[in-house]
């Protein structure tokens, strides 16, 4: 019985463990970065202490693996695509989204007419890792 209970604790650290992506790497720091908010270095990128969501995450958790948002919370609110195409795409966003103002995004969550945004998320990046995002979301 006490060997049973070993067991059952060893596979419960390892379903606990295996379950977690802020380890995982994928072809690109930028598509890791994506999916985990955590680049290849394993430098977690999301300040915790200035998001009001507590939880290191990627984009892909609110944007969908995708980038083209997602519905959250069971509610009828989609987040906004971040793809390229969209954002760059002058129907969507006036004025259109650059390198620059995606960068200034991520700085400071403002938009590319100048409005705040109220992501929840606060990250920090340096500069190689926001042209690697920026250039995975170019695959999108």
């Amino acid at each position: 019985m006490k060997n049973f209970k070993y067991i059952i604790a060893l596979f419960t650290l390892i379903g606990f463990t295996s379950c977690s992506n802020d380890n995982e790497t994928y072809a690109t720091n930028g598509e890791t970065i994506f999916r985990t908010g955590v680049n290849i270095h394993g430098a977690v990128l999301q300040d915790i202490s200035q998001s009001e969501i507590k939880k290191v995450h990627g984009c892909a958790n609110c944007h969908g693996d995708n980038g083209k948002g997602k519905f959250r919370g069971g509610g009828d609110k989609q987040t906004g695509s971040i793809t390229y195409y969209d954002l760059t795409n002058t129907s969507i966003y006036t004025p259109v989204y650059n390198d620059d103002l995606i960068k200034r995004f991520i700085d400071s969550e403002t938009k590319s007419d100048d409005t705040h945004a109220n992501t929840g998320v606060v990250y920090v990046m340096k500069e190689t890792d926001k042209i690697d995002l920026i250039n995975f979301l170019k695959t999108l």
